[in-house]
């Protein structure tokens, strides 16, 4: 309960950051990312919080591992430069694929890319373009958070994808303790990561992290 209490308190400072923010006095491009992926964090912690308090425990733990993508994503974004343009060029390509396209889909795409890549230079002249496909594995690699993806991540996988362990309830016992532990870690992080890039309104977040440790 008491980490719920604490998560609450962190959606609530996460969600007045991102309001706090006029997208148009942010920078640079992987810091409008890091912004748009907060709102990502944002939602789905909000979500998290009342399906736990509504007691849909199972339920809740679906958002578990959206919460970490967008983390990832988003400090490899911040850590790693060309990074988004490869997960652009990613989505892209697994665009092509969405049986609803049309035939002059390919086109379209290739438009895509070049448009962006003049956005992208009008922010950097310099910016290093490579299409090449990134995984959620390589962001967690650039962000420097390997074992959240090779553990947590791995772990929350089985929830989304319907895996046997999850849908048999093998993985409750081991997961209902912590569940609301991590989305604490990611939210806060999520904050940090806000505070250092961006003119978020954020208040210091020592007394969190030095609660969040002691709980």
């Amino acid at each position: 309960m008491k980490f719920l209490e604490l998560l609450c308190e962190l959606q609530s400072i996460l969600s007045d950051a991102i309001n706090s923010v006029e997208i148009k006095s942010v920078k640079t491009l992987e810091a409008r990312y890091l912004v748009w992926a907060a709102v990502s964090v944002n939602q789905a912690a909000g979500g998290f919080i009342v399906l736990r308090r509504s007691k849909m425990i199972e339920a809740s733990k679906l958002l578990v591992r959206p919460i970490l993508e967008a983390l990832l994503s988003a400090c490899a974004v911040m850590q790693k430069q060309g990074f988004l343009f490869r997960k652009l060029y990613s989505e892209l390509m697994e665009e092509k694929k969405l049986p609803r396209l049309q035939p002059t889909m390919p086109a379209d795409v290739a438009k895509a890319l070049s448009d962006y890549r003049q956005l992208f230079l009008s922010f950097d002249p310099n910016y290093p373009f490579q299409e090449k496909k990134v995984t959620t594995r390589d962001a967690a690699i650039e962000a420097k958070m390997l074992p959240l993806y090779e553990v947590v991540y791995r772990t929350y996988c089985n929830f989304t994808h319907g895996a046997m362990l999850a849908t048999t309830g093998e993985l409750n016992q081991t997961t209902n303790d912590l569940d609301t532990h991590f989305v604490v870690l990611f939210v806060l992080t999520t904050l940090e990561n806000l505070q250092k890039h961006t003119p978020a309104k954020i208040p210091n977040l020592d007394a969190y992290r030095n609660k969040l440790s002691h709980l």
